[in-house]
């Protein structure tokens, strides 16, 4: 039968114990700690310089906090990650140009104010870097700007750390240089895959493809590209041209007969914030379509 020494003796002996492993623990946790550090100093040094010395590294923003009124973007990604058209409710077109900036693109801009047209505009990143004050060109003119990545690649064959590199290095150029965090964006080619939705959700943006394509990449000449966009042009349409990716002088061209002939049959031009506002994409609209064709 235990005694109340015994019952004292044993609890000195559980007490013991308990100092004892809560001394090893705290040496373990300063031993930690020590490596935390050493490890730190060693490697910090080294990641500090690339990251000032890279001429691609930009800082990666993170996206807004929601605003206490949702704005037309928050209100469409409550029920769909992608616009491709309008519900055709209304008579509104955007018209979307890629791939700039570049030489053209003030060319282009001039055409728009002249005739008091909304555009918006999805540059690539490389272009940016390049062309930066025509850019600031799209800033001073409150044309909306989103994310087309940084090399233009084709999303869906990479894995999920380059698309995401290429999303955010994008993003991080156009608040560096003084614009709104891109909550629009489009997939080069349109090309994507679940990966890219992910992160698109992740980073509250909305993929934006598009209902008319001229193919006007391929300079098929002025009056081709007018009539391909007037043979598939619809309410609520979305038309794909370029600012940038080569010599754009046919899309140039071809935008001042369109915004004539556009305006004759009756439809506003809008940019794509206005067009989700006023008349945004159908709730059941199924999964969004690889406009890339692989």
């Amino acid at each position: 039968m235990e005694t109340g020494d015994d019952q004292l003796h044993r609890a000195f002996e559980s007490a013991a114990r308990e100092r004892m492993f809560r001394r090893r623990r705290l040496v373990a946790a300063a031993v930690l700690l020590v490596v935390v550090v050493a490890v730190g100093l060693l490697f910090g040094g080294g990641d500090d310089h690339h990251a000032t010395s890279s001429a691609s590294h930009v800082p990666i923003p993170k996206p807004p906090p929601p605003r206490p009124r949702p704005t037309s973007v928050d209100r469409v990604l409550g029920y769909t990650d992608y616009v491709e058209s309008g519900s055709r409710c209304r008579r509104d077109v955007a018209l979307t140009f890629d791939d700039g900036p570049s030489p053209w693109t003030p060319k282009l801009v001039k055409v728009l104010r002249s005739r008091h047209v909304p555009a918006t505009f999805f540059p690539v990143g490389y272009a940016i870097q390049r062309y930066p004050r025509y850019l600031q060109l799209l800033r001073i003119n409150h044309f909306p700007v989103g994310d087309h990545t940084m090399t233009h690649p084709l999303l869906q064959r990479f894995a999920v750390d380059v698309q995401a590199y290429e999303i955010d290095g994008q993003a991080g150029l156009v608040r560096a240089a003084g614009l709104a965090y891109p909550r629009l964006f489009r997939p080069p080619y349109g090309s994507f895959n679940p990966d890219t939705r992910i992160l698109l959700h992740e980073r509250r943006m909305l993929m934006v493809l598009w209902s008319v394509n001229p193919q006007d990449y391929y300079r098929p000449g002025v009056k081709v590209i007018v009539s391909r966009v007037l043979a598939s042009v619809h309410p609520g349409a979305i038309v794909l041209m370029h600012d940038g990716g080569g010599d754009r002088s046919q899309t140039v061209a071809a935008v001042g007969v369109l915004i004539r002939k556009l305006r004759a049959r009756h439809y506003r031009l809008v940019t794509v914030p206005r067009l989700l506002a006023d008349d945004p994409p159908p709730r059941l609209q199924g999964p969004p379509p690889n406009l890339a064709g692989i």
